[in-house]
């Protein structure tokens, strides 16, 4: 018994080498998939599995996307748990959620912690710090002092954005944000180097009318 399950060890070791490798070189879905848990609407702890909407938005991603969603339908987890693989596996990769309230902030950034909390101690990844509204990941087993983060932020705060430029942002609920926050989320925009950074605005729809409506119409028009 105690060779078989040593066996089986070895054997999703190896699975999880590959799954690195693979994520390393560009395709992160395969380790996002094995490493990652999420809590289910009956409450326990799934694997996480794209469904159908998530596949069908992640094999028409781009650079650059817009998505209307319906509610409870996980986009907003898929993001953030692609932010989480490749800070995992790429150094110098900065990342921000913006959320349109406290509240939606404090439940994206738990989103974070239960990923971590859910993986077996060997597949955690080395944190330098944690704050409240930041996790950084340690990656000074590159080189000293690299690391990659994700953090998050209400539309509403002053100093959302503000800093080092994103390699990967979203703008969750964009539909609802106030009227004065295109010029926040244009600022953030304009700094992401171009060539190697993402951005993604999703929202539930909120009427035929407001700047996200406005984006998305544009985006369906095939406006720039």
């Amino acid at each position: 018994m105690v060779l078989g399950q040593d066996r089986e060890m070895v054997e999703q070791f190896d699975a999880l080498q590959d799954a690195v490798a693979t994520a390393v070189s560009g395709d992160i879905l395969p380790l996002m998939e094995m490493i990652l848990k999420v809590q289910s609407k009956e409450g326990v702890m799934v694997p996480f599995v794209l469904n159908r909407a998530q596949k069908l938005i992640w094999d028409n991603r781009s650079p650059a996307d817009i998505n209307v969603k319906a509610a409870q339908m996980g986009i907003s987890t898929m993001e953030i748990a692609s932010m989480f693989t490749e800070c995992m596996v790429q150094s110098g990769l900065e990342c921000i959620i913006v959320a349109q309230r406290e509240e939606s902030v404090t439940e994206l950034f738990q989103m974070i912690n239960t990923f971590i909390a859910a993986m077996p101690e060997y597949m955690r990844p080395a944190l330098d710090k944690e704050t409240e509204h930041t996790i950084i990941f340690d990656h000074s087993v590159e080189q000293p002092g690299l690391t990659s983060r994700i953090t998050t932020g209400t539309i509403n705060s002053r100093s959302v954005g503000r800093g080092r430029p994103r390699h990967r942002a979203l703008f969750t609920e964009v539909a609802f944000y106030p009227t004065d926050a295109q010029v926040t989320m244009a600022g953030i925009i304009a700094r992401m180097p171009r060539g190697i950074s993402r951005v993604v605005l999703e929202s539930t729809a909120d009427g035929q009318a407001g700047y996200f409506y406005e984006l998305w119409q544009m985006a369906t028009a095939g406006g720039k």
